[in-house]
């Protein structure tokens, strides 16, 4: 054996795909930053006597075997955020969707959205609400003008043009308002109601002597109670408990003496 496969080690995961059992839809998206498969054993010690008569531990027994995968991504993304919680993305057109604005108020009038961009299809005139927080502290609520008659002049008032295109009073300027306007009819993704199924998951992780190895994990699903939608996440964590029913194992390892090769 050589040195280099002598002192070889795990460095980390190149490939995983992760398979619905239901539909057969390999997922597609980019590779978690590590997998680890706590194999959370349930042990009890058999205790005896030693030539002195004290307890000693002569033996355990495994009393059970609930090994749970991590899955650990770098950031968060709306199909990561739905798989931690076990459910499906579905695609459909909405039409009560609300848009949030702060803005710094720099000038009175604000051009519209360009095609495409957030706010572009806002209709003209919708009811919209703004507030302000007033010298005094007070959150104060401005007044809705239409956009085509809109006089700068009337104290804290604001209007709203085609496309999230905006008006404001005079003595509005240098303030920071919260605007929220209803959006058009929009075609959005969103996560569903619908759960996910058991999984189906294979890895395989490279040696520091460029040799592989696979784990198949046969039955997975998805633990939902750690999720949580945290939009500035360094990291998100995908928990999977790994089922042995109907098998002597709920995973299995094989090394290969293959070795890693670029595809170009």
């Amino acid at each position: 054996m050589s040195e280099k496969s002598y002192i070889r080690k795990w460095s980390g995961v190149m490939g995983m795909t992760i398979t619905d059992e239901e539909t057969g839809v390999v997922r597609a998206g980019r590779l978690p930053t590590n997998a680890v498969i706590d194999d959370n054993p349930d042990v009890e010690k058999i205790t005896g006597g030693d030539a002195y008569g004290r307890e000693t531990n002569i033996g355990n027994n495994v009393k059970g075997f609930k090994p749970v995968l991590t899955l650990t991504y770098s950031g968060s993304t709306l199909d990561l955020y739905a798989l931690q919680r076990g459910r499906k993305i579905t695609r459909s057109t909405f039409d009560n969707l609300i848009l949030p604005k702060e803005l710094k108020i720099r000038k009175l009038t604000y051009p519209g959205a360009p095609t495409g961009k957030v706010g572009y299809g806002v209709v003209k005139d919708v009811q919209t609400s703004a507030s302000i927080v007033a010298d005094n502290q007070d959150v104060l609520p401005l007044i809705q003008q239409p956009y085509d008659s809109f006089s700068p002049s009337t104290d804290n008032s604001f209007a709203i043009g085609a496309n999230f295109a905006k008006k404001f009073s005079t003595n509005l300027l240098n303030q920071i308002t919260h605007i929220k306007v209803p959006l058009p009819a929009i075609a959005a993704r969103t996560v569903s109601e619908e759960s996910l199924g058991t999984q189906i998951i294979n890895i395989i992780a490279r040696s520091s002597d460029d040799t592989v190895t696979l784990v198949e994990v046969y039955s997975a699903q998805i633990d939902p109670s750690g999720s949580k939608l945290d939009p500035k996440a360094d990291n998100l964590e995908i928990k999977f408990d790994l089922s042995g029913l109907g098998v002597c194992e709920p995973y299995k390892v094989y090394e290969l003496a293959s070795t890693v090769y670029c595809d170009n």
